[in-house]
């Protein structure tokens, strides 16, 4: 079914059956012009009515053919006057349309790999310290405003220094990369979880929503995956952890403090180890 508009037909003048020659290639056709096509706005339910249009609508009953059906070709190059004019703005139009289009999505293309340039670690892949700190900043704010929990694990890898050392600096990146695999497999499994590289042998894992002590459990099957891991050509390392854990509006300075602090806390209490920090502590001391 063909519905054409008559202003096709007052524009196209003598060559307004060429048009209709791809169609006649398949079967004879055979009607009139309509003024205008119409069709029904989904939203508002109004009849909206489309000027120099044409709509082909096909229809079969039972199963389609398995042959292909035959390439239909017009050749427009007889066209003169306006209809040849037509023909070339036609051409630009669409030309121009493409390389725009071509242009849209390079930029964009381009626009993806700065994102993740300015928010990704290069070695590691994880977030970068701004970005891991624009996200805690964030879900601190929706803690405050929410009453949600969020929790955070500071690690640090232990003895990282003695790797580069006695190893190589490249052996170290191999490290910072494995680690970097275990927190974002261990984030995965968490929703909304995410692992960022602070610095150095430092990340963080952030734990939206989790409270206390299922974030004291986290950080533990944590350590024990690390104390577990054969890392390239060093084998086993062992991690230190602290937690920490708010809810509702709490200074976000203290918060990165009495984390650091809980860290350090394992680091000096002999290290492969899991340390809570107690933020409702006036004194801000440790467990």
């Amino acid at each position: 079914m063909l519905f054409s508009c008559i202003v096709r037909k007052a524009f196209w003048e003598r060559y307004v059956d060429m048009e209709l020659e791809p169609y006649e290639q398949l079967c004879s056709t055979s009607g009139f012009y309509t003024w205008g096509e119409i069709i029904r706005d989904e939203k508002s339910g109004e009849i909206v009515e489309h000027n120099v249009t044409q709509l082909s609508i096909a229809m079969r009953e039972g199963e389609g053919k398995a042959e292909e059906l035959p390439e239909v070709w017009v050749d427009d190059t007889v066209l003169k006057g306006p209809a040849a004019q037509m023909r070339r703005l036609t051409s630009l139009v669409y030309t121009t349309m493409e390389e725009l289009q071509n242009a849209q999505r390079d930029l964009q293309i381009l626009n993806d790999k700065l994102r993740t340039m300015a928010e990704k670690d290069a070695l590691t892949g994880l977030y970068n310290r701004g970005k891991t700190e624009e996200i805690i900043y964030n879900l601190l704010d929706e803690s405050a405003f929410n009453k949600v929990p969020l929790s955070l694990l500071m690690i640090d890898i232990d003895h990282f220094k003695s790797v580069n050392d006695n190893y190589s600096h490249q052996t170290g990146d191999l490290v910072l990369k494995e680690m970097a695999a275990i927190l974002e497999n261990l984030a995965n499994e968490h929703t909304d979880a995410m692992a960022g590289r602070w610095g150095g042998e430092e990340f963080f894992v952030i734990l939206p929503g989790v409270v206390d002590d299922e974030a004291m459990s986290i950080a533990e099957t944590l350590r024990k995956r690390t104390e577990n891991h054969i890392f390239p050509e060093v084998g086993n390392l062992t991690i230190s952890v602290g937690v920490i854990t708010v809810a509702g509006d709490t200074n976000s300075k203290d918060i990165f403090l009495c984390v650091d602090k809980a860290l350090y806390d394992a680091k000096e209490g002999g290290r492969n180890r899991v340390v809570r920090a107690d933020l409702s502590d006036d004194d801000r001391t440790f467990e």
